[in-house]
């Protein structure tokens, strides 16, 4: 089997490239004859945008270039399967629904009163003093399910995995081991998610 052939496009400021399959690259080069760093989350994690008047994500562009159009709002988002924003190939974009898309993607970032952290689903009050700053949920039926609060980060993170396994089974992203999860579930008693979650 012949294999794929790649295309790196450099970004502006020279520290990054993004790469792409080679049969759009042209349409992709057409679109947009720069192509910017665009960071989210807080910059933590890093996109490529083009340089038009209306500014569109490269992935965007790519899936447009593909379907022969721009892509309709239908309530779609584009995941990055080895959660490399910068890695456009066609071989690591999937379309997936918002609730998918919160089962396997990676940590969230909270603007406002809460920070991120380095777990899905977990969250931390700011400012710190307080005796439970580690707020859990999940993202389930089109909202936020509320988790508790909890003294560390591990805990939150515990229940967060363990609602996950609840609402989507086998096969989600999950922050830790069965035994880690299972060891803090049994010190956290009765403050487990089934009690909390309502799908």
């Amino acid at each position: 089997m012949r294999k794929r052939q790649y295309r790196e496009i450099p970004l502006a400021g020279g520290k990054h490239v993004a790469l792409v399959d080679a049969d759009v690259y042209g349409a992709v080069m057409r679109f947009s004859r720069k192509w910017h760093i665009h960071r989210s989350g807080k910059g933590k994690v890093l996109y490529a945008r083009s340089s038009t008047t209306r500014k569109v994500l490269l992935h965007q562009a790519i899936l447009g270039a593909r379907a022969g159009s721009v892509l309709p709002g239908l309530g779609l988002q584009i995941h990055h399967k080895n959660r490399n924003g910068l890695d456009c190939r066609s071989e690591n974009l999937e379309l997936v629904v918002p609730s998918q898309h919160a089962r396997i993607k990676g940590p969230r970032t909270y603007r406002g009163a809460l920070s991120s952290s380095c777990f899905v689903g977990v969250s931390l009050r700011r400012p710190l003093g307080s005796r439970y700053p580690c707020k859990a949920s999940i993202y389930v039926g089109d909202r936020d399910h509320y988790l508790g609060s909890y003294v560390r980060e591990v805990e939150a993170a515990a229940v967060r995995d363990q609602a996950a396994l609840l609402a989507w089974g086998e096969g989600c992203f999950l922050n830790l081991s069965h035994e880690y999860r299972e060891q803090l579930l049994e010190e956290l008693g009765n403050r487990r998610p089934e009690l909390m979650l309502r799908l």
